[in-house]
């Protein structure tokens, strides 16, 4: 075997000074090329490598004669995106080329074609391989990673390209194509350090210095070879090129301190002046709020900080409260959340955590942060350090009843000083509290107060003297009926015979529209009425539009302002509050007043009435899809399963509209429906007529043709108050035997949340054997029927409505909307409509639990209940609650329900049972109560005869389901009362066979002469027309439990 001299000498060479080397104590490794003969020339050696060609897509077209200027620039940007650095390219250009459909220059056979038009970036390179890859498989294993990077892991790339016509442009690439072309020969040789030194192009000796010849940055010691002259050159940070860390021409890396200018190349945004390195083409750009990057001192993408006006929405990142929409950062991870009563932060208006401010119910403990007593469950927020405490008769602060600091008042023993303040003379220490200032004071005052008394006595209104309550000598006041002229002194208008007293110095005065007083019938200071011309500007106070410079007066707080589409007014040229009109985009809902159809949310606006309507098929006018009038298109026909209160109002009022069948099965019932009378007085003959497409059965079969099923059965509970689900099961069973595909099954019967979903769906899967939300749907709308009421109907009261997917509640609420004339309010789950419901009836529940805990304490103080209601009424946000009996079939069973759900939850639901407990306790307290009222009157109870007005559960209503009364006629007759009943609502046959009770005729064979007591039970309006001001007397008593008599009329009431 022939070796070669050139390696040989080499070999030897770095043997022997190897061997030095671990002579001298010191070991080296790696090989050092030493050259061993003065002008020695070593033979070429021939290497072999591959040559491949590598063809990707663009998006250019008609490059005419544009190439790449730039191959070194293509190499170093192309290794870097392909993560390989390998890859040496010896040429590339821009070829046109053709898909084979039609004869261009020349055809390629692209993997991805899909994409090919007109042009290819043909790229020719060879593979340098890691040292000491020498064998044939370890460069077959390097070389198929390259090709593995290039066809899967970046099949479409974006690069930058230099162009021959001195741009640079951004083009993406998809890879078309990967070929083996040839082998090459590269030769390489070794010579005396002497001699000109061959360096570069692949040599294994050695690199080459600066100013020697190159072809790529390997070539060079100092990896730059400038292409502007093909020598090794050092890099420098002004050299216009982009070289050591620079991503950019002389710009942006660690190196070079430059940074670099718009659109320029980056890897971090420390690379931009701008500070901003767009991260999907890497080029620097100028961050904007709207770039769907977190940049500039936002918080998160495009929102927070001060920059940006634009608050980030609930999970977004934060730095303060302003940042967030709903204007609290939460600090443990500094996101922005919705503030809450209970989420351990101050926030809103809470003046301590979760306690305090108007926004939370719960008041702070001692020692937590106040800014008013009534933060504090103490009731005592003291002023020093702002904190909650416990009040007493020494703290040094005036609170409790006290008249002055810890002195005064019922609570406290201690009396006041004189000059302190006081309410009553048992107030002072000195036992006399002046009645002017209610200040206290010694003895010699209090004689001078009598003194003054007694002038008061013996003054006139003509004595030539200012006394009395005149406001100047013998006029003004309210003793003396005489005015005082001008320029004399006044306290009020009334005082003057001009009618206007000057509030800058109080005496009367002639007045003007330009003396900047308000005076004659002004609205505002000078302006306003109909007595000065002026109009007032905005913000000044107002009684009519024409008093405003706008032409807008703002009713609820009467000042002038400029009118707007969201100030809750009909003004501008809106046809009815803030919609309507060509000024404002609004459009108008149900029942509001319209123009044209474009005004309403609807598209309709009913030409008779000029008000917002949904369309119906009984309008007497083409709509919809109608062919003509109310005929002719396509609608969906009804099932209503239960036709009690609930679902009889619904039938009816759909009836008059669509194909309705109304389903019970109680035949006595129906077969009254059958004849056009409701027992329960609810629909009226006239009523049930005008329902001409209703249907009554008891026969199942009537239902099959429905596509909608509305349930309108009763939900109960049992003997233990847990709920009785079995008539709402009994009625999904029903429905389930005749579902078919894409009905829809819309529950109105009062549950709590999960039941219609995860009890009544699935019955109805189990019995029909069909998919939920595939073929069929549901829906949940909570009734809302009030038994009656005249006033608030089906078709007045607003209504819930839910569907089980987004486009079956928007078709749900669709259909409830041509039957409910006051609007629906869509909510996002059945869930949220169930949980509605029950938070509607429990709230009722407990206020009215409130009232009578309230009305039990002021009976024992004597104070009459009904007289401090009306008096709290004064107060706009006094809610309207009575005492009285809490029966039906609604708010005394529903929190029920509520209290179910919370049980298996493992929460107890304290307040709520509370409320339950007080009410249902309140008939056996007023039993008590008749008993009492009877004894202080000298009545003996037993055997003695009560009259009872009223059994039904309440006012003007057959309905005697779970009514209360039937407790105190038990409760009487335990005491040995014998009672009897009147009630012209109830029907007779249903009271005996439900309590075995006979109602007596009101008119016939009742004299009040005959008993002991009269109880009101129920506020029917026939008991309202009784004159029972003439059967009071000293042998009975009369209770009022509902409170619909005068106080003087009564001997007791709740």
């Amino acid at each position: 075997m022939q070796i070669n001299s050139c390696y040989l000498s080499l070999l030897l060479m770095t043997l022997f000074l190897f061997s030095m080397l671990i002579i001298g104590g010191v070991i080296s490794i790696g090989l050092i090329p030493i050259y061993l003969q003065n002008n020695a020339v070593f033979p070429e050696t021939k290497t072999s490598t591959k040559q491949y060609e590598l063809n990707y897509i663009t998006n250019l077209t008609n490059v005419g004669s544009l190439n790449v200027s730039n191959i070194d620039a293509l190499s170093s940007n192309l290794n870097t995106i392909l993560a390989l650095n390998r890859i040496q390219i010896i040429d590339a250009g821009l070829v046109i080329v053709t898909n084979g459909r039609r004869k261009k220059r020349e055809t390629i056979q692209c993997e991805n074609s899909e994409h090919l038009n007109d042009n290819v970036l043909r790229v020719k390179f060879v593979i340098e391989y890691p040292r000491g890859c020498g064998t044939i498989s370890c460069q077959q294993r390097s070389t198929n990673h390259i090709i593995f990077n290039i066809k899967n892991l970046f099949p479409s790339i974006t690069i930058p390209i230099h162009l021959n016509n001195n741009q640079t442009i951004f083009t993406l690439l998809y890879f078309c194509s990967f070929d083996h072309q040839q082998t090459l020969t590269i030769i390489s040789s070794c010579v005396n350090q002497t001699t000109a030194l061959v360096c570069g192009s692949g040599s294994a000796i050695s690199k080459c210095e600066n100013t020697k010849p190159c072809s790529k940055d390997s070539d060079c010691i100092s990896d730059f070879c400038r292409i502007a002259d093909q020598t090794c050159q050092t890099p420098t940070c002004t050299d216009n090129y982009v070289n050591q860390d620079e991503t950019d021409i002389d710009c942006g890396g660690r190196i070079c301190g430059i940074k670099c200018s718009l659109n320029k190349t980056c890897r971090k945004d420390g690379d931009c002046t701008t500070g901003f390195c767009r991260l999907n083409d890497k080029t620097c750009q100028i961050s904007t709020c709207t770039d769907n990057y977190w940049n500039g001192d936002e918080t998160d993408v495009d929102c927070g900080g001060s920059v940006c006006s634009t608050k980030c929405s609930n999970n977004k990142s934060c730095e303060a409260s302003s940042d967030c929409q709903a204007g609290f950062c939460r600090s443990n991870d500094k996101t922005c959340q919705t503030p809450s009563c209970s989420d351990g932060y101050k926030n809103q208006d809470e003046t301590d955590v979760d306690c305090g401010g108007s926004v939370c119910s719960t008041q702070c403990i001692d020692s937590e942060t106040c800014s008013q007593n009534s933060d504090c469950t103490s009731g005592y927020c003291r002023l020093t350090d702002q904190t909650c405490r416990t009040a007493t008769c020494t703290d040094g602060f005036q609170n409790q009843d006290e008249t002055d600091v810890d002195c005064g008042g019922l609570i406290c023993t201690a009396t006041c000083a004189l000059t302190k303040f006081c309410g009553r003379n048992p107030d002072c220490t000195s036992g006399f509290c002046r009645g002017t200032d209610k200040t206290c004071r010694g003895y010699f005052e209090k004689l001078r107060e009598i003194q003054m008394n007694l002038s008061v006595l013996v003054s006139g209104c003509s004595d030539g003297f200012r006394n009395q309550d005149e406001t100047d000598i013998d006029c003004g006041g309210s003793t003396c009926g005489v005015k005082c002229p001008l320029t004399k002194t006044c306290g009020k208008d009334a005082d003057c015979q001009s009618g206007f007293c000057r509030p800058t110095d109080k005496t009367c005065q002639t007045a003007t529209c330009s003396d900047s007083l308000r005076n004659q019938d002004e609205s505002d200071v000078d302006c306003g009425g109909t007595a000065c011309t002026a109009k007032c500007a905005n913000g000044l106070s107002c009684g009519k539009n024409a008093d405003c410079t706008s032409a807008f007066c703002r009713a609820t707080d009467k000042s002038c302002q400029t009118p707007s589409c969201s100030d809750g007014y009909k003004n501008q040229d809106e046809t009815d509050t803030d919609c309507g009109g060509s000024v404002c985009s609004a459009k108008c809902p149900d029942t509001k007043s319209c123009g044209k159809d474009a005004d309403c949310q609807n598209g309709f606006c009913r030409p008779t009435d000029k008000t917002c309507r949904t369309a119906t098929c009984s309008d007497s006018l083409r709509n919809q899809d109608e062919t003509d009038v109310d005929c002719g298109g396509t609608m969906k026909s009804i099932g209503v399963i239960g036709a009690g209160y609930v679902g009889l109002s619904l039938a009816v009022e759909f009836g008059k509209s669509r194909p309705t069948v109304a389903y019970d099965m109680n035949e006595e019932r129906i077969e009254k429906l059958k004849n056009g009378h409701d027992p329960n007085l609810e629909s009226s003959d006239d009523n049930l007529k005008s329902s001409k497409y209703l249907k009554f059965t008891t026969n199942m079969e009537d239902l099959h043709e429905c596509q909608i099923f509305i349930v309108a059965v009763p939900t109960p509970i049992d003997e233990n108050n847990r709920p009785d689900l079995f008539p709402l099961q009994n009625a999904s069973e029903t429905i389930g035997k005749i579902l078919k595909i894409n009905d829809i099954v819309i529950y109105e019967s009062t549950v709590y949340p999960g039941v219609t979903e995860d009890i009544c769906v699935k019955i109805l899967e189990e019995v029909s054997h069909l998919r939920y939300n595939i073929d069929f749907f549901c829906g949940y709308s909570p009734e809302r029927i009030n038994p009656g009421d005249k006033l608030h109907t089906l078709r007045t009261i607003r209504k819930i409505t839910s569907g089980s997917t987004p486009a079956i509640a928007q078709e749900i609420d669709a259909l409830y909307k041509e039957i409910i004339e006051a609007g629906t309010f869509m909510v996002s789950s059945i869930k949220i409509a169930e949980a509605a419901k029950l938070f509607e009836n429990s709230q009722r529940d407990i206020n009215i639990a409130f009232v009578n805990e309230l009305s039990r304490i002021f009976n024992l103080a004597g104070i009459d209940t009904h007289e401090v209601l009306e008096a709290t009424r004064t107060k706009w946000n006094c809610l309207p609650f009575e005492p009285g009996l809490v029966g039906g079939h609604c708010i005394a069973v529903d929190p029920y329900y509520l209290i179910h759900m919370s049980l298996s939850l493992n929460y107890i639901p304290e307040m709520i049972l509370a409320g339950r407990r007080i009410n249902d306790t309140m008939s056996h307290y007023i039993s008590s109560e008749i008993v009492k009222t009877m004894l202080k009157k000298g009545i003996s109870v037993i055997n003695s005869k009560i009259l009872i007005l009223g059994i039904t559960f309440k006012e003007n209503c057959p309905d005697i389901r779970n009514s209360k009364i039937i407790d105190i006629i038990e409760d009487l007759e335990e005491f040995g009362c014998h009672v009897d009943v009147v009630d012209p609502w109830a029907s007779k046959k249903h009271v005996f066979d439900e309590f075995g009770i006979e109602i007596k005729d009101l008119d016939r064979n009742i004299n009040f002469d005959d008993y002991h007591g009269i109880v009101i039970g129920v506020a029917h309006q026939q008991f309202k027309s009784l004159d029972f001001s003439s059967i009071k007397s000293s042998k009975k008593i009369i209770y009022d439990i509902k409170g619909i008599l005068p106080r003087d009329c009564v001997d007791a009431r709740l």
